[in-house]
């Protein structure tokens, strides 16, 4: 139920006005619908209370009173979902950066492991063509070159146990990226879930608000397709405001129709809202008291008789 009152909007009546502007010189006891009593701070929280109670024996509870939590819009969800794509995009940069880095290595030691074997291939060659030589020498020299053989040998082992080092811990290095990167996808896939679960929660909220609010007062919806239609003809905001409180608005400008797909220019017209008792819950938008389609039909039909006697010229 809403008020009909006849006094002053609080508003308005807190409201000075400018030196020397003028303004508009309002009725008296004009009669109008006011909803500051039914939807203030102290009765929405009582709608709310009351609510809970009457849902309690179904275990529903009452939502947080006062919470600091804030509805996340559609776009600042899907930023946060990008920005943490991103954040996981560059994460997993660095890991391929770091498992090439690690096939370079790789790379590398197989050459050298090559390069080891075929060393020591040529060793074995010069120390049998030197034990040829030295049973023609002698003894001593023979020993010599066995014990430079040896040194040779060791050297080639140490060698070869620093490459299986390192193709370990290569492969503890693939091992780790490869369960840090697992971890980091189910968190973002844990955290999209959330986010998407929430968002949904919250929407789900608005509606049935928006719901029950639509139930108790039955123009609100008319209000809101009117400013929907008000909005795609080409009207501001604060145009829109005036003419949903019932006041004719002077309008000079271009509208455009969605059934024509086009504009049209109108030069000082009285734009209003009308309602009608024999439709109740509906609301009319007329220009120079006519309905705005039928308007919008002539104008074409107008702009269409000019293009055919433009080319009959």
């Amino acid at each position: 139920i809403v008020p009909i009152v006849t006094g002053e909007r609080r508003k308005a009546k807190n409201k000075t006005t400018e030196e020397g502007k003028r303004t508009y010189r309002k009725k008296a006891n004009a009669v109008r619908l006011c909803a500051d009593d039914v939807l203030n701070r102290d009765k929405m929280v009582g709608y709310h209370d009351s609510y809970a109670e009457v849902m309690g024996k179904y275990g529903l509870k009452r939502g947080v009173r006062g919470s600091d939590a804030r509805h996340t819009t559609t776009t600042q969800y899907y930023r946060n979902i990008k920005r943490e794509t991103e954040r996981l995009q560059n994460c997993m940069k660095l890991l391929q950066s770091d498992v090439e880095e690690a096939e370079r290595l790789l790379k590398q030691t197989k050459s050298e492991i090559n390069t080891e074997k075929l060393q020591a291939a040529k060793t074995e060659a010069k120390t049998a063509f030197v034990s040829k030589i030295g049973s023609l020498l002698g003894s001593g020299k023979l020993k010599e070159v066995e014990q430079h053989n040896r040194k040779l040998c060791e050297l080639v082992t140490d060698r070869e146990q620093y490459i299986d080092e390192l193709h370990e811990k290569i492969q503890r290095t693939e091992d780790s990226h490869s369960k840090q990167l697992d971890e980091m996808q189910r968190k973002h896939q844990s955290e999209v879930a959330n986010l998407e679960s929430k968002h949904t929660t919250e929407v789900t909220m608005l509606n049935d608000i928006i719901r029950k609010a639509k139930r108790w007062f039955p123009m609100l919806e008319a209000r809101l397709q009117m400013e929907d239609l008000c909005r795609k003809i080409g009207f501001t905001v604060e145009q829109i405001g005036v003419l949903l409180t019932g006041k004719a608005l002077n309008f000079s400008g271009s509208l455009y129709s969605e059934e024509h797909r086009r504009k049209f220019n109108v030069e000082n017209a009285e734009i209003k809202v009308f309602s009608d008792s024999t439709k109740p819950n509906q609301l009319f938008l007329y220009i120079n008291r006519q309905p705005i389609i039928e308007w919008f039909k002539e104008q074409w039909n107008i702009s269409k008789d000019r293009r055919n006697h433009h080319f009959r010229l």
